[in-house]
């Protein structure tokens, strides 16, 4: 389970719910689509199928008649949706007011004494070093190791088993919409384990 409350959160309505994590993750960039929309339609199979979604209306499935699977598509867009605003409030309080060597944006109370802002264990020589919609990462293929400063923290994530080939910001801004490219595939930075180290 990661480390980061939000995601543990994320986690935790995933197993409530008894849906896979895809699931929370689609519902995440459902609710981001439906900002001044009526209506936003989705195809979920594991609610139900073809349905809508309106923040105030709830979740419709199908014909919309069964109303125990309108209910439980419902609280759990709610529970998503106030967890995904919450992050969204939580990354945009991040003041940022300086470039560094990287020539991404980041805050100035944590401007580095030294040369890198990662762990000296990675070395200075990354494979990948940039900055995506405000967040600094730096991705080390020997170590299978992707940090992105979120929040005044380094995040750290296993990237074992893919190659990674960039870091982009998602339609939204917030660090779950982070898109990571790999060689195979694109993919949001919530398919990726945290660590520890």
């Amino acid at each position: 389970m990661s480390s980061d409350p939000t995601m543990q959160t994320y986690e935790t309505l995933s197993a409530k719910y008894h849906v896979p994590m895809r699931v929370i993750e689609a519902m995440v960039e459902i609710i981001h689509n439906s900002v001044g929309k009526k209506n936003t339609f989705f195809d979920i199979p594991e609610l139900g199928g073809i349905g809508m979604w309106h923040p105030t209306d709830g979740a419709h499935i199908g014909n919309g008649f069964n109303r125990d699977l309108n209910n439980r598509a419902t609280e759990l867009f709610n529970e998503v949706r106030r967890l995904s605003e919450k992050e969204t409030q939580r990354d945009e309080t991040t003041i940022v007011t300086k470039l560094d060597d990287t020539q991404g944006l980041m805050p100035a109370s944590i401007t580095p004494s030294a040369k890198t802002w990662w762990a000296e264990r990675y070395g200075a020589d990354p494979t990948l070093l940039g900055n995506a919609g405000g967040l600094r990462y730096v991705y080390f293929k020997k170590h299978n190791r992707l940090i992105i400063q979120n929040n005044l923290r380094n995040r750290i994530f296993d990237t074992t088993g893919y190659e990674l080939v960039d870091v982009v910001a998602g339609k939204r801004t917030g660090f779950f919409n982070t898109i990571i490219k790999t060689t195979e595939e694109n993919l949001p930075i919530t398919r990726f384990r945290e660590v520890a180290r």
